[in-house]
């Protein structure tokens, strides 16, 4: 009986997701880490920005 797909044909499929998985989970891992590291930057120099901006400030009006 001819089928389209035997068990044989689909064990290197196998071999290759159980391997791509972990993978594909951890470079995703890695991109959101650097996601929020490159946010979180961005925010400390606005942060930092506005400090100054409101120094500057009391600084002329004193």
């Amino acid at each position: 009986m001819f089928t389209l797909f035997s068990f044989a044909d689909m064990v290197p499929m196998a071999e290759f997701m159980v391997g791509a998985i972990p993978a594909v989970t951890f470079v995703g891992m890695c991109g959101f880490a650097l996601f929020c590291l490159s946010n979180d930057s961005k925010r400390e120099q606005e942060v930092a920005q506005d400090y100054r901006q409101s120094a500057q400030g009391m600084l002329v009006n004193a």
